[in-house]
């Protein structure tokens, strides 16, 4: 689908999404597709220990902001990342993205659907169901999680209701802030007998919120699956996925309900169908992004080599590593040669930087 415009304007909106720890192909694969339909705003959260040089170099080419961040101890990042976005959702945005990293495809303009809609453009918070197949009741990591949080009455009472995804929703300021505050007041602290289910234990806690009406005051949206700007195709049926498919190349097309494109997709991985190809394209494009990037860094640490060369010396002098801890070691410039890895010309790493585990012995490799 071409490029549509916003309704808003891209300097309305914002994509957020919690990129800590995944490797440099995951980034090729979100950003590559969403900046082909959306020039707006993006900040992706990221390790603080461990972006390296390759996402500096994306994140100043594809013009993203991207914060290294500090785990808080003891609590999921899952749980934090609700703070995380109601700082970056703020006036004078209109609309706001949280998004998934690692399952999530753009296919279109990921706000154009919503703010088209003036029912859904005037709620505070647009929530994302999940297909109707599966209820909270029939979802092992949702009703764990209600029944590690809130016990058997509550799993009861909602063990029929439709799945809510917290991996994709829309928002504007007021309603993030909202969100943020009442994570930041519950207490769920899951025993160890539901210690396997913590990793997304928010979307739980958020079907609670839900469903049993704690958004009283807040305007509020639903959108089903298949229907609106996200299509959450976890628990969609292969005969679903046949006639909601166009095969194209390199990546097949999923479509909406009304047979439109599916602007974002989220959990499209559950399916080798559609994940094989979009896997395939983002570890093309990552060799590509990588092999580029890369010569970049390698031009750009003999430039600066030749600078620093003393007049009159006949070669060139190695800048010394700072060491891991100091100030120099952590700066955080892109260019910076201590966090640049030592390559051939056909991508081949001769190091393993600590500042940079995003390229393994080949970038063609990295995070395969």
């Amino acid at each position: 689908m071409p490029r549509q415009a916003d309704v808003l304007g891209d300097h309305h909106t914002i994509v957020m999404a919690l990129a800590h720890g995944y490797p440099f192909r995951y980034f090729t694969a979100f950003v590559l597709p969403l900046r082909a339909h959306y020039a707006g705003e993006v900040v992706l959260f990221t390790s603080s220990n461990a972006s390296g040089a390759l996402v500096d170099m994306m994140c100043y080419e594809q013009r993203l902001r991207c914060p290294r961040i500090d785990p808080l101890p003891g609590v999921p990042l899952t749980i934090q990342r609700w703070r995380l976005y109601a700082q970056q959702c703020v006036a004078p945005l209109r609309f706001c993205l949280a998004s998934d990293f690692r399952d999530v495809a753009f296919q279109a303009h990921p706000f154009a659907l919503l703010t088209a809609d003036p029912a859904m453009a005037s709620r505070d918070i647009v929530f994302v169901e999940e297909s109707p197949n599966r209820t909270i009741g029939r979802c092992p990591w949702n009703s764990h999680g209600l029944l590690g949080c809130y016990g058997k009455n509550v799993l009861s009472q909602l063990q029929h209701r439709a799945i809510i995804n917290g991996g994709t929703l829309y928002g504007t300021p007021a309603g993030f802030m909202q969100l943020a505050g009442w994570f930041g007041g519950q207490n769920c602290s899951l025993s160890a007998r539901f210690a396997k289910w913590a990793a997304i234990v928010d979307q739980s806690m958020l079907n609670y919120l839900v469903h049993t009406g704690g958004l009283r005051g807040l305007a509020f949206g639903i959108t089903r699956q298949g229907v609106g700007p996200v299509n959450t195709l976890s628990y969609v049926s292969k005969s679903y996925l046949r006639t909601h498919t166009q095969h194209s190349s390199p990546v097949p097309t999923v479509l909406n309900n009304n047979g439109d494109t599916s602007p974002v997709l989220h959990q499209h991985d559950r399916h080798s169908s559609l994940w094989k190809p979009f896997s395939d394209r983002a570890l093309a494009e990552a060799r590509a992004s990588c092999q580029r990037l890369l010569a970049v860094l390698q031009g750009s640490r003999q430039a600066e080599a030749s600078l620093k060369q003393p007049s009159g010396s006949s070669h060139l002098s190695p800048r010394p590593r700072a060491p891991p801890g100091s100030r120099g070691y952590s700066s955080g410039r892109a260019l910076a040669a201590a966090r640049s890895p030592r390559v051939t010309p056909n991508g081949t790493c001769l190091e393993r930087s600590p500042g940079n585990t995003y390229c393994r012995e080949r970038c063609a490799d990295d995070g395969a």
